[in-house]
């Protein structure tokens, strides 16, 4: 009876457990939710890092463009308000053209070609001159595609990189590199030959794309040059050292889009400066203007085909020309803009510089 007594005891020591109450361990059930809570949270912790990173890459590559944009903003500011209208102004259009999946593609791009006053210094030897002869516009690197990834002219993206070439006009020295023997001064000698001066004309072989030209000098040598609107040839990001001593005219890369235009300081009805270029033209005839016609002028109109000029240089594609030179310098433009979508995503970029007369 009292060792009944006692064992009843005992077991009433033990508190009941609350009513709904289980063991210890988790059921699989709730193993399962809290794995795939952690699942998501993992995985949304990667998305949003990975956006961090995204976000961090564009800023820096937009920071990266706008910091080469000031750049050559600085750089076609001094150039151009340094332009001496005894030699001359050019803005020319040229074709590019690159493969993308075995299809070939082609663009027109400008070519902005200006003498201009200064002390200016070589890049490749350091010898100084008091005048050169400045180009910018895009090489012809190619295509990149968008992420569709299809050889669609329409949906591709044209990237090119942004040269400044600037030439020594230094008669010192021979024309290798960045050095030229022809100055301002054999522009005019060369150009006299004629009544009235075939300034245009002599000076349209000059700018015709991807074609060579012989000048003869005054004492009666002869030298061949390559088109002034020739592209340099570049490696971007360069491999060999040669790569390296080609890359000097390099600015800008992944440059999407350049517009070069001019204004004569006119307005169109809602008071708005008229810009002109190849997309609007001052002249809606140049394509049936050659450079010839317009030396025979009186007050010739700059706008011209380079192609009706030589016949060569595009084939059948009218190559766009405005070209002011010290014969006709009251008529030259009161400013010119330059327009650039630059990085990737393109951004777009404008620079504006009045020139000084």
């Amino acid at each position: 009876m009292r060792n009944g007594m006692a064992k009843a005891i005992r077991q009433t020591d033990r508190p009941a457990p609350p009513a709904g109450a289980r063991a210890g361990a988790f059921t699989l059930i709730e193993l399962m939710v809290s794995v795939s809570m952690i699942v998501l949270m993992a995985l949304y912790a990667g998305s949003f890092m990975v956006q961090i990173s995204k976000t961090i890459s564009t800023s820096e590559a937009t920071l990266t463009a706008n910091a080469n944009m000031r750049a050559a903003a600085d750089h076609l500011r001094q150039d151009i308000s340094s332009v001496t209208q005894d030699g001359f102004l050019a803005i020319v259009t040229r074709e590019v053209s690159a493969s993308v999946s075995g299809t070939t593609y082609r663009r027109v791009v400008p070519h902005l070609v200006l003498t201009s006053v200064g002390t200016y210094r070589s890049l490749l030897d350091g010898t100084f001159a008091d005048s050169a002869r400045i180009d910018y516009s895009l090489t012809n690197l190619g295509y990149k595609a968008d992420d569709r990834g299809t050889a669609d002219a329409n949906d591709d993206v044209v990237y090119g990189v942004l040269f400044r070439r600037a030439i020594l006009l230094d008669p010192g020295s021979a024309t290798a590199n960045d050095h030229e023997r022809m100055t301002l001064k054999y522009y005019h000698a060369n150009s006299i030959g004629a009544s009235p001066p075939l300034v245009r004309h002599m000076l349209s072989t000059y700018l015709t794309p991807n074609t060579q030209y012989a000048f003869t000098y005054p004492d009666g040598s002869q030298e061949t040059f390559t088109s002034m609107t020739t592209p340099p040839t570049m490696r971007v990001p360069p491999l060999t050292l040669g790569d390296v001593s080609a890359i000097w005219p390099y600015m800008i890369d992944e440059v999407a889009g350049l517009k070069i235009e001019w204004t004569d300081g006119t307005r169109d009805a809602s008071g708005k400066l008229n810009w002109y270029g190849q997309d609007h033209p001052r002249n809606p005839q140049w394509t049936q203007v050659s450079a010839a016609q317009q030396d025979m002028l009186a007050a010739p109109l700059p706008e011209f085909n380079l192609v009706l000029t030589t016949g060569t240089g595009g084939g059948t594609t009218p190559l766009y020309c405005a070209l002011w030179t010290f014969r006709n310098k009251a008529d030259w433009p009161k400013a010119l803009r330059v327009e650039m979508l630059v990085g990737d995503p393109p951004q777009q970029h404008e620079v504006i510089v009045g020139l000084v007369r």
